[in-house]
């Protein structure tokens, strides 16, 4: 291929899309596998563009000879979706809305990599373990810290501010159709309960890794503030990709990307309730990722580029407002990551961040 147009995150968004325990979707995977890099990357590559129909490859023997004949009779269909995708990228270069939308994040920049650099010794509660006390300031065992982290952790001040992120948890549940926030907020408060943010100076085991591709690390940075750059582009050639796939469909050819907008809105994977789900098992870097791409579809393209252009004002601010108190709800958290850190250095008689 001339230019690659598919990163990781769109392959996986794409294996959401597909029925994993359908035998021939196994037989083609599985097959796909076993091809020459080269030729697997092809053949990936136009399945997750639309071009290959992966029920089209059930009766198919795929190996690399076939692979070749398969990819050959794909490049006629790449060219003109090169096209279609070049047309719609133009067409969003010359957005007004889109502009202004680039602009602030460029702006952003500085802040968010600021941000992100933030070590994570800054977060940290440092405590040093010495079981015959000849060491100032060190504690005779792990536990006697780890209790009192919980302790602290339960104490009503802290409570009083958990109980403010349960209110905007409880809120995106109820009002805006968020079905397992409330579960998501329980696990994430139990995760900082267990002593996440603990590091022993001479205990191995008591070391957490909250850098910023965790969500705690994410939260406690601010970095919810912010689009990552990287992440800008990459989910915003995946749209554009959507929409150049579908340009005949897109209202009767006129092309102004409505229709392949409408198709992502629609997908499963592009809803909070989604990234939400109480069965989710991805790492925690992967979760980010997918949580960024809901973002992008529902607050930055509908939300903002598009607005009142394809869909109702209530519509959009029905999206604006959702994004809103999310982030809000990541404010009152880190706003209380951020006090109880500082408690407990203190009661550690570590420096704290003031």
């Amino acid at each position: 291929m001339a230019e690659s147009l598919v990163s990781s995150s769109q392959l996986n968004n794409y294996l959401k899309t597909i029925d994993m325990n359908n035998a021939g979707n196994k037989k083609v995977l599985s097959s796909i596998q076993l091809l020459h890099p080269r030729y697997m990357e092809e053949v990936l590559y136009f399945l997750i563009t639309g071009i290959i129909v992966i029920e089209d490859l059930h009766d198919k023997d795929i190996n690399n000879i076939s692979a070749k004949v398969i990819i050959d009779g794909a490049t006629g269909s790449q060219d003109s979706l090169k096209a279609h995708l070049d047309y719609y990228r133009d067409l969003l270069k010359n957005n007004p809305k889109y502009k202004q939308f680039n602009t602030t994040k460029h702006g952003e920049t500085s802040l968010m990599i600021a941000a992100m650099l933030k070590s994570s010794d800054r977060f940290q509660i440092e405590f040093l373990v010495d079981e015959l006390g000849n060491l100032a300031g060190s504690f005779p065992s792990v536990s006697e810290v780890t209790t009192m982290y919980e302790d602290t952790f339960d104490a009503p001040e802290n409570q009083a501010l958990v109980a403010r992120c349960l209110f905007e948890a409880e809120l995106l549940r109820d009002t805006y159709g968020i079905t397992n926030f409330v579960v998501f907020h329980d696990r994430l408060m139990q995760q900082i309960k267990q002593h996440k943010f603990l590091k022993s100076v001479n205990v191995s085991s008591v070391r957490n890794d909250i850098s910023e591709t965790t969500i705690v690390g994410w939260i406690v940075r601010g970095l919810f503030n912010y689009s990552r750059y990287s992440n800008i582009i990459e989910n915003m050639n995946s749209s554009l990709l959507t929409m150049a796939s579908t340009f005949k469909e897109d209202n009767n050819g006129l092309g102004l990307g409505k229709y392949g907008l409408d198709k992502m809105l629609a997908e499963p994977q592009n809803t909070y309730n989604s990234v939400f789900s109480t069965t989710t098992s991805a790492r925690e870097d992967s979760w980010l990722l997918s949580l960024f791409s809901v973002i992008h579809v529902r607050r930055v393209l509908k939300g903002e580029i598009f607005d009142g252009v394809f869909y109702p004002m209530d519509e959009v601010e029905y999206e604006l407002e959702l994004y809103s108190v999310m982030n809000d709800y990541f404010k009152e958290v880190q706003n209380m990551c951020l006090l109880f850190i500082e408690s407990m250095k203190l009661k550690v008689g570590v420096p704290t961040n003031e």
